[in-house]
């Protein structure tokens, strides 16, 4: 199998933040042009800047309007892509702007579906004491995380991982095999089907963020780790009428402990 077929085609990400960005390296490092690569995305917010720069730097052509927008739908109709890389974006992606004439549309979702669909994936598999996560490519479809399965693959949850560690090993591993995915594709393969169940996660906070001094010292470790993603607030421990925001178990003690 071979992805030399991207070289021939346009490719439209649609993404978010770092890993939008790394994907649009692994592009490069195909040796597509910039010409043939278009981004559709969100505002630049802090997480987002680095990769609108570099989109705008390489005279990459650059939609921030929403994706269900007629001026996102104009925007990828006069680009015509032969293939839609959704990678992080935030927002569900309509049926109309999928490509519909040569290889359709991939999501990277980090999860293994069909579990932890939506939102929150990493931190609530971290609350719920997943000893292993990790990562699906799926063909997309007018739904959140439906389609055909094309690859998947997971890795250990360590001890001492966070959200934030855990987020980017899942970003690495996945452009890790982003070649044999987009090679996948272009020899037709139509991957699996997804089986029903699983669970779904909505993108609001578990528990608010906020830490119950009931849960076992376990399940606050994980909370405490699954909260853990700078530049967002850490977990919420609310002492004397106080928000105090809680980085470690350490820490954790050490404000229990004080007057």
């Amino acid at each position: 199998m071979s992805i030399d077929f991207l070289k021939l085609n346009k490719v439209l990400i649609a993404g978010y933040g770092i890993p939008a960005e790394y994907t649009l390296i692994k592009l490069f490092s195909y040796g597509i042009e910039p010409e043939n690569i278009a981004l559709l995305t969100h505002d630049a917010d802090q997480r987002n800047i680095g990769l609108i720069s570099s989109a705008k730097l390489r005279n990459i052509k650059v939609c921030q309007f929403p994706a269900k927008s007629d001026e996102a739908f104009n925007f990828v109709r006069q680009f015509e892509p032969s293939l839609l890389l959704s990678i992080h974006y935030r927002k569900l992606i309509p049926a109309r702007i999928i490509p519909t004439k040569k290889y359709g549309g991939i999501n990277l979702h980090p999860s293994l579906l069909p579990d932890y669909k939506g939102a929150n994936s990493i931190p609530w598999a971290l609350i719920n004491n997943e000893k292993k996560i990790g990562f699906t490519y799926h063909y997309m479809n007018e739904k959140f995380d439906e389609g055909n399965i094309l690859y998947q693959e997971s890795f250990d949850v360590l001890d001492n991982d966070t959200a934030f560690s855990l987020f980017h090993k899942s970003i690495i591993l996945a452009m890790e095999k982003l070649d044999f995915v987009l090679a996948k594709v272009s020899s037709g393969d139509l991957g699996i089907i997804q089986k029903k169940e699983g669970r779904y996660y909505s993108r609001s906070l578990p528990f608010d963020g906020k830490i119950d001094c009931s849960w076992d010292k376990d399940r606050i470790s994980r909370f405490i780790r699954a909260m853990y993603f700078p530049p967002l607030p850490n977990a919420v421990l609310e002492k004397n009428k106080q928000r105090l925001y809680i980085k470690s178990m350490k820490q954790y003690y050490q404000v229990l402990q004080e007057n």
